[in-house]
């Protein structure tokens, strides 16, 4: 049992560092071995939560289905919602907001109380661009993980909070407040935590931050050392990192450079649905350019998989201003 124990940590570190196809490999040696035991469903959804994080949906899909039995079978609530919550996930990468956005509010509204289902929501009406309240969401999840914080164990508790300041500062951010955004990105690199890439995330939002408030060589001089620490560890954290740098160049209408790490980082990303927002303001990049056709086809891509995000709705408003009562 402290064997089986040791691998799935030994997996999970990996996850929280910024390799999920690793953690996914070890994490699928040890299925069988856990199946049987008291830990077989958080095993089971650890691992669909890796394969999430690589894009293979329909395999997590297929381990959180099996985690949400094993939960049942086990009777730990806790587990049956977070297995949950991974389909919810699933559902959304492929496309299915609308669905995913009701199903989770219903949750929430089963259990006002719950951290996880609070969370969740928060980073939909995100998605949707309803940031008020997702802002309160967050401040609420804040709120419940300090009332909760003496059930868990302290790397655990950070890594969930600096999950929730990534949040709060996307959200400042996409509403154009960066001083609010700073104010919670410097509580975010304050955490001591066992991982880079939040720290990393976080340094890259600070250099937007600071080119929304008008500070151009700091702004930079941020986003390169967030450059430099993620290349290194993933093609999906450098391209996360690379969009946020886009996003700056556009601030700074440094169209050029704009176009270069927005083009880097749609083809870096994981996730058709977390390329969209890159792919949006590359649509803009290349419109302001004179650079119509490559702007349209820009834009199409970020309304993919689905219209219903914020945007893939800006995506779709831009694409009918370009092309008039054609297709769209």
């Amino acid at each position: 049992m402290s064997d089986l124990i040791e691998k799935i940590e030994y997996a999970l570190d990996l996850f929280i560092k910024g390799y999920p196809r690793e953690a996914a490999q070890a994490g699928q040696t040890i299925l069988s071995r856990a199946r049987g035991t008291a830990h077989a469903a958080r095993v089971f959804r650890y691992v669909a939560e890796f394969y999430h994080a690589c894009g293979q949906y329909q395999q997590a899909r297929e381990l959180a289905t099996e985690a949400g039995s094993l939960s049942r079978a086990l009777r730990q609530p806790d587990e049956i919602l977070a297995s949950t919550l991974v389909l919810f996930a699933c559902d959304l990468y492929e496309g299915q907001l609308s669905v995913v956005y009701q199903k989770s509010q219903q949750l929430l509204e089963m259990n006002p109380e719950q951290l996880l289902s609070t969370a969740f929501m928060a980073q939909i009406k995100i998605t949707v661009g309803d940031l008020e309240p997702a802002i309160a969401l967050l401040e609420r999840a804040n709120s419940l993980l300090d009332e909760q914080a003496s059930q868990a164990t302290q790397p655990a508790v950070d890594l969930f909070r600096s999950s929730t300041y990534t949040s709060l500062a996307k959200a400042y951010l996409l509403f154009q407040k960066p001083e609010e955004a700073l104010a919670i990105l410097e509580r975010s690199l304050d955490l001591e935590l066992p991982t880079q890439v939040p720290s990393i995330l976080a340094t890259a939002m600070t250099a937007l931050a600071s080119g929304q408030l008008g500070r151009e060589e700091q702004a930079h001089q941020t986003m390169q050392i967030a450059l430099e620490r993620a290349q290194p560890i993933s093609k999906d954290l450098y391209g996360h990192t690379l969009a946020f740098s886009g996003f700056l160049s556009l601030e700074l209408d440094n169209l050029s450079e704009a176009i270069d790490s927005l083009t880097q980082s749609t083809a870096l990303l994981t996730h058709q649905f977390e390329r969209q927002e890159s792919y949006f303001f590359l649509g803009n990049a290349l419109h302001r350019s004179n650079r119509a056709a490559e702007a349209e086809t820009a834009y199409r891509n970020a309304t993919l998989p689905c219209t219903e995000s914020l945007f893939g709705r800006n995506a779709l408003r831009a694409l009918r201003k370009m092309v008039g009562l054609r297709l769209v």
